[in-house]
C-alpha cells in the first residue's frame, strides 16, 4: 500500500513538472514573440519617421535656398484604378525625387496634373512616350496602364514629383483606418504603450538580478573558512 503511495505521488510530481514545462515553454514562446513584433514595430517607425524627417529637412533647406523642388520622399495612396493591376485602388505607393533626365519609357511616375481630366490632381502613370522640346527640355507622354488613351496634356519636368520605387499593397485600408480613433488607439498608441512597458519590464528586471548579485556577494564577504 505505501508503495501504491509513493508511486501516485511521483506519478503527480511528473505530471506537474510536465505542466509546468508546457507552461514555460509557451511562455517562452508568447514572450519571443512579443519581442520580435515590437522591436519590429519600433524599426518600421525609425525608418520611416527617419526618411521623412530627411525629406522635410531637405525641403526647408531648398526653400530657404529659394529652390522650388518635389519632396526627397513623398508617400501617396492610390484613389483610382487607372493603374490596374499594376497599382490598385488603396495600395499605398513611396516616391522617390528624380531627376527628369533620368527618366525612361516604362518608369511610373508621380506628378501634378495639367490634363483637362484630373487638372490639378496628382497623378500616377506609366511614361509612355517621351520627347524633347527646342530648348532641351523633356516632356512626358503618359498612360494609366488601365486605360485605353494616353493623357491628353504631356507632362513637364516641373510638374514631377518623383518616381515609384515602392509599392505596399492595401496599406491604404490600413491608413485609413489609422485614422479614425479606434484605429489610432490599436495600431499606433497601444502597440507604443506596449514597447515602453515591456523595456521598462526589462530595466526593472535586469536591475533586480543585479541586487540579488549584490546580495550573494555580500552574503559571501560574511563567511569564515576554517
Amino acid at each position: 500500500m505505501i508503495i501504491m503511495q509513493d508511486t501516485f505521488v511521483a506519478s503527480s510530481s511528473v505530471k506537474l513538472e510536465s505542466k509546468s514545462s508546457i507552461f514555460n515553454k509557451i511562455k517562452s514562446i508568447v514572450h519571443y514573440s512579443l519581442k520580435v513584433f515590437l522591436n519590429f514595430l519600433l524599426t518600421v517607425l525609425i525608418i520611416i519617421t527617419s526618411l521623412f524627417v530627411i525629406s522635410f529637412a531637405d525641403t526647408k533647406i531648398n526653400e530657404y535656398s529659394g529652390r522650388q523642388v518635389a519632396p526627397l520622399i513623398g508617400a501617396y495612396v492610390i484613389v483610382s484604378p487607372s493603374m490596374v493591376p499594376t497599382i490598385k485602388v488603396h495600395d499605398a505607393i513611396l516616391v522617390a525625387r528624380t531627376n527628369p533626365k533620368n527618366l525612361n519609357v516604362g518608369d511610373i511616375i508621380t506628378f501634378k496634373s495639367t490634363d483637362s481630366r484630373y487638372n490639378g490632381y496628382t497623378i500616377t502613370h506609366r511614361i509612355n512616350e517621351i520627347n524633347t522640346t527646342s530648348d532641351g527640355k523633356r516632356i512626358f507622354i503618359t498612360k494609366g496602364d488601365n486605360n485605353v488613351s494616353t493623357d491628353s496634356s504631356p507632362v513637364l519636368e516641373e510638374n514631377i514629383y518623383g518616381k515609384v520605387i515602392l509599392k505596399f499593397p492595401k496599406l491604404g485600408v490600413v491608413q485609413q483606418f489609422v485614422f479614425t480613433s479606434v484605429g489610432f488607439i490599436l495600431v499606433i498608441f497601444l502597440p507604443l504603450i506596449l514597447l515602453v512597458c515591456y523595456n521598462l519590464f526589462k530595466l526593472y528586471r535586469l536591475k533586480k538580478d543585479k541586487n540579488k548579485k549584490v546580495e550573494i556577494i555580500s552574503a559571501g564577504d560574511d563567511i569564515e573558512i576554517i
